[in-house]
């Protein structure tokens, strides 16, 4: 990935990125297809997600939502009275805001907002149902902190995709 949005990815960027693929397809290929593989799986995330790199000028800080956490992701100057809900990918069984910061500070300095990345909880502990209890959390969270429903932009990709959805329609019934 570049370090500006729309740039072309460094060398660093393309070869970190090849052994990306070979990495988590070789860790993904090892691991039993049991809930043990998974939280195994898991924790190899975790730690892969320790060597994403971001330039001078983003910050980070965790917001505790009560059955999960956030992380605020701030690139540059955004614009403090409307945010953008991230929900990150990972088949809900892995995948976190630290993971995702590659993407996430793009996205707040693509978007001039704060993005609050949730940090769902995932299985093989929790269901798909209690992901979508803490984004309708995060997102009553972000009401009760002075966001107009109009200013909140909501997105993700693949299961955070579909969490996307999920949200939009269980906020539709309310």
């Amino acid at each position: 990935m570049a370090y500006e949005p729309g740039g072309p990815p460094s060398v660093a960027a393309r070869v970190m990125g090849q052994f990306s693929r070979l990495a988590i397809k070789g860790s993904w290929s090892s691991i039993p297809d049991t809930d043990e593989g998974l939280l195994r799986f898991q924790r190899f995330m975790e730690v892969y997600g320790r060597t994403q790199s971001v330039p001078r000028g983003v910050s980070f800080a965790t917001e505790d939502l009560g059955t999960c956490t956030a992380e605020w992701v701030r690139a540059g100057s955004p614009d403090e009275r409307k945010v953008l809900l991230y929900l990150h990918g990972g088949a809900y069984f892995f995948g976190t805001p630290r993971l995702y910061r590659p993407c996430t500070w793009r996205l707040s300095a693509a978007t001039g907002r704060p993005v609050l990345a949730l940090d769902y909880r995932l299985a093989p502990q929790h269901t798909p149902y209690d992901a979508l209890e803490d984004a309708l959390g995060a997102y009553d969270f972000l009401l009760r902190n002075g966001y107009s429903p109009r200013d909140i932009v909501l997105g993700g990709d693949s299961a955070g995709g579909h969490l996307t959805i999920a949200l939009l329609l269980a906020l539709k019934r309310r």
